[in-house]
């Protein structure tokens, strides 16, 4: 690809069907079988499984034809894809204010930066959750689904890129 151009995802037409192309060059038409390969982060597949439960809500209220719900389900896949598409920043989480304040005045108190603090309280976190996983189940590791699985070793793939 030309590399003065900005690389984007645009929304194509191909074999007659709306599609997505990819920066890379690569074409989703939004199918679920696109959406597993793509190993979506799991807060995006929640995010994708609502959105499709209310169109599909729509379809059951008689506003879409069957055709029109297939399309604007494609349409979700296709949208969560291209959200996904680059490599994920991390996870929001929602912290109540009050603990969000008393933990930042603690990474204050023990001379520790707020990035470097959240960064080892959720690895003591997963050491603990390792700790009870071993005990359950005789295996040092935690059971995963195959999506978070695929979501792993994709952030593993891209941070050896």
């Amino acid at each position: 690809m030309n590399q003065g151009k900005r690389q984007t995802w645009k929304t194509i037409r191909k074999d007659g069907r709306p599609a997505l192309r990819s920066p890379s060059g690569e074409v989703y038409y939004g199918t679920p079988s696109e959406v597993r390969e793509a190993a979506l982060m799991p807060w995006h597949r929640k995010s994708l499984a609502e959105s499709l439960k209310l169109q599909r809500f729509i379809r059951q209220k008689g506003i879409y034809t069957a055709d029109e719900l297939r399309e604007c389900c494609a349409g979700c896949r296709r949208d969560w894809i291209r959200h996904d598409g680059g490599v994920p920043d991390g996870a929001r989480v929602e912290i109540p204010a009050k603990a969000y304040i008393l933990l930042c005045a603690g990474s204050r108190l023990v001379r520790n930066g707020v990035k470097d603090f959240f960064a080892e309280l959720w690895r003591s976190e997963i050491d603990a959750l390792l700790d009870v996983a071993e005990a359950e189940t005789g295996r040092r590791e935690i059971p995963l689904t195959r999506h978070e699985r695929a979501a792993l070793e994709r952030l593993r793939e891209t941070s050896r890129a």
